[in-house]
């Protein structure tokens, strides 16, 4: 079933809205093409908190998205009048057979505060423009972007309209968009090196494709389960994006380019456990967007965009283990990432701290087992790494960090008698069990006596029923919690279900195969099974 699963990822059923949107090679926008609308519809712009559409009509080729004959590499419409391809992120080419006149950019959305013609001398047409910003937290009322269109083939006019016209029943156009820093002389400079036609931009688009997901081969039990594989697989793949501004130095993983473009260390934690399922090179990189935008005093922002970082609460701490799970003996990338997991841990064991010694979760202003045992195991993994870097003097600092945290851990948030982990109010006046801190508690590795951990996961973690009811995340926890105390039938039903679960939902059409957790998680189960 590997080469159906391969061949599914590239087909197209169509991109109607923002969250499905056509953006192949870590672009920053997506198209809306579908089989009942002439052209490309919206273009979307994935900018910080909220994504906007720049234009409610973009291009106008009077056919339809094909769906037969596109793949996610070059996208027809009509019976071969016109294709699509990326060339580069942000950068898109369009051949046109027998069309004489298309139109450009004839419906500008709400969120376009301004747009103006900067240049239109036939063989180029820039445009200027701001969109509005829809976040209240964010500095930027506008955000400035360039477009430009060159006809590598053809004419084009500013007159009634933006057009481009055939030379010779053809039309051949390169289109830039750039935003932030873009200037009209950058993208001109970038459109003079555009391919030279659709069939070139396709290939290199093909190869973007092929390097991201070189070990999609997962072993699928049917067509449903292929179809679905393929879906997460083009979830996450379109999820990359090559951002601008604070995130322009790397390829950052969205949760949801249509309605969360931002970075986000608890996603790309879980995210990268699917993207290394695919094969994915950038999993190293993903992680270094985080540590390489921390503040300076080690707290890592509860999620960042292209021009600032959430104020508020701090994201859980996974990057030890984010780091950890990635090094595979590459020292470099240990060195890159060490003082960010270092700096973080200060800023947790010291500004963070209360009086129990132990944090509190500022999310929902309680103690919980959940978000201590993740910094402990954050913690161990700065021991481990020192370790593995041979900085032997901080390998001992973090264990004795460590060792305290762990004690107040089973002294504060463990109920002995009734053997379970629990979570508290900051008083410490209510203490409540609870089964997802015990999940997260032991994964974590906080030690207990190992009877007493076998008993919590056979009264405890698998007494859970309803697995609908359980996020991703702690499907990912379960099932590596089971693995680690070698419940080796236990995990495997927990992952059959699972699987059984999201290939029903992505045939229903329900919200979870939306999820790009979700998917990562089906992937990554898919190549365990594997």
């Amino acid at each position: 079933m590997e080469d159906n699963v391969y061949s599914l990822i590239k087909k197209v059923t169509g991109f109607p809205d923002a969250e499905k949107t056509y953006s192949p090679f870590f672009s920053s926008i997506g198209l809306c093409a579908t089989d009942n609308e002439n052209g490309v519809g919206r273009m979307y712009f994935a900018y910080n908190a909220f994504t906007r559409a720049l234009f409610e009509k973009t291009l106008d080729f009077g056919c339809a998205l094909n769906t037969e004959k596109s793949s996610i590499y070059n996208l027809v419409f009509g019976e071969d009048k016109v294709s699509l391809s990326f060339w580069k992120s942000d950068g898109i080419i369009i051949d046109c057979n027998g069309i004489d006149d298309i139109g450009l950019f004839s419906k500008v959305s709400s969120s376009t505060t301004d747009l103006w013609v900067d240049n239109c001398d036939g063989e180029y047409l820039i445009l200027q423009g701001y969109s509005r910003n829809g976040d209240a937290r964010d500095s930027d009322s506008r955000v400035n972007f360039v477009i430009g269109v060159r006809a590598l083939c053809g004419n084009l006019s500013n007159e009634n309209g933006m057009h481009a016209r055939a030379v010779n029943g053809k039309i051949t156009l390169a289109i830039c968009f750039e935003a932030l820093k873009a200037t009209a002389k950058y993208v001109r400079s970038v459109l003079a090196n555009a391919p030279a036609d659709v069939d070139s931009a396709a290939k290199i688009c093909r190869r973007w494709l092929k390097n991201n997901i070189s070990g999609a081969e997962f072993e699928t039990e049917n067509e449903d389960e292929a179809s679905a594989a393929a879906y997460a697989a083009k979830e996450l793949l379109f999820n990359m994006t090559k951002a601008q501004g604070e995130l322009e130095s790397f390829i950052t993983p969205f949760p949801s380019r249509g309605s969360k473009p931002y970075a986000s260390l608890t996603d790309i934690f879980f995210l990268n456990y699917g993207y290394s399922a695919l094969g994915c090179p950038l999993t190293k990189d993903f992680v270094k967007q985080v540590s390489h935008n921390r503040r300076p005093t080690g707290k890592i922002p509860s999620f960042m965009t292209s021009t600032w970082a959430c104020p508020g609460a701090p994201a859980q701490p996974f990057l030890g283990k984010a780091v950890i799970n990635e090094i595979e003996y590459d020292y470099s990338f240990g060195w890159d990432t060490f003082s960010a997991i270092e700096s973080n841990n200060k800023w947790w064991t010291s500004t963070a701290i209360n009086k129990y010694g132990l944090v509190t979760d500022a999310y929902e202003n309680k103690i919980t087992a959940s978000l201590n045992a993740l910094l402990l195991n954050q913690l161990r993994c700065a021991v481990d790494l020192a370790a593995q870097l041979g900085l032997e003097e901080r390998d001992d600092k973090w264990k004795l960090i460590s060792a305290n945290l762990e004690k107040n851990i089973v002294k504060y948030l463990y109920d002995k008698e009734n053997n379970i982990f629990c979570d508290a109010d900051t008083s410490m006046a209510t203490v409540l069990p609870s089964v997802s801190s015990s999940i997260i508690a032991l994964w974590s590795g906080v030690e207990i006596e190992n009877s007493k951990a076998l008993d919590m996961i056979r009264n405890c973690v698998l007494t859970i029923d309803n697995e609908k009811s359980i996020s991703p995340e702690y499907i990912f926890f379960k099932y590596q919690l089971l693995k680690k105390y070698h419940f080796d039938d236990e995990a495997k039903k927990t992952s059959a279900e699972y699987i059984t679960t999201f290939t029903q939902d992505y045939k229903d059409g329900g919200e979870m195969a939306d999820n790009s957790i979700a998917c990562a998680l089906y992937l990554y189960l898919l190549d365990e099974r594997s």
